[in-house]
């Protein structure tokens, strides 16, 4: 099982303020050794993932034009990535929001504002259960 400060984590935003917003929210818990890659959107999202090895990805529901559910599903579908714990996000998520995550393929689903000791803890639980 990876430690939670050896992991490779890619947070995929819809706007670079967004990521920035997020990164200034984590970085006081962020574990050190973490490293954090940001995507802007699905087609940067892309790039990172074909350039980086990511042991766990955070991303939107909406990116954009296009839609982080769609994008998760596409992620799953990928051999290299079937696994990869996945966290979805967004603002006042309705419980159908919340159940298409997960049919999306998503491991857990996160209401903003995101308590950052509680998201910590979610990743730790979800590489411990993936490693199972």
């Amino acid at each position: 099982m990876l430690a939670i400060n050896q992991i490779s984590l890619l947070l995929i935003e819809q706007t670079a303020r967004d990521a920035e917003a997020f990164s200034r929210a984590f970085a006081p818990y962020a574990p050190k050794g973490m490293h954090i890659s940001y995507a802007v959107g699905v087609k940067e999202a892309l790039r990172v993932l074909s350039e980086k090895q990511i042991d766990f990805i955070v991303m939107r529901t909406k990116l954009g034009v296009d839609s982080g559910f769609d994008f998760c599903k596409y992620l799953r579908s990928t051999t290299e990535l079937k696994h990869t714990p996945i966290i979805m996000f967004d603002t006042a998520a309705t419980a159908k929001e919340k159940v298409q995550g997960f049919v999306s393929g998503a491991d857990d689903f996160i209401v903003l504002p995101i308590d950052m000791r509680l998201f910590l803890s979610r990743m730790k639980l979800l590489l411990k259960i993936k490693s199972i």
